[in-house]
């Protein structure tokens, strides 16, 4: 009977060691394209594009690395932790620099969430 009671008291004691959901951090574009529209050309203008994201898992997301498809398009984003339920935005800064015609980057997002890397898009026109 001891080692039967013994038993049962081992498992209870261990079960809030064990996982029972998934304990990854998951992050949730409101959107993963932006079409910026037809903007006219200006030298040295730029264009400010916010992508923002929620931590809808149940552990902090982290995003390591934020890569553009060219230099033309700079990423700022949090470097902390964002806890689950927390909201914030990556900003995309691209910069005109002679451009004209229609544009399309893909930003390269990398995280620690399963997928690893979410790719998000922009495009737009600029016209003389």
């Amino acid at each position: 009977m001891k080692h039967y009671f013994f038993s049962i008291l081992l498992c209870l004691l261990t079960i809030p060691l064990f996982s029972f959901g998934q304990k990854a951090p998951i992050i949730t574009f409101e959107n993963k394209a932006c079409d910026f529209g037809t903007v006219k050309y200006r030298p040295k203008s730029v264009i400010k594009i916010k992508f923002y994201y929620t931590n809808t898992g149940n552990a902090p997301l982290v995003i390591y690395k934020v890569d553009s498809s060219c230099e033309c398009t700079v990423p700022n984003w949090t470097k902390k932790p964002i806890i689950p339920g927390k909201k914030d935005y990556i900003l995309l800064t691209f910069k005109m620099n002679g451009k004209r015609g229609i544009v399309q980057k893909s930003i390269f997002v990398n995280t620690n969430t399963d997928e690893k890397v979410t790719v998000l898009h922009i495009k737009g026109e600029i016209i003389s």
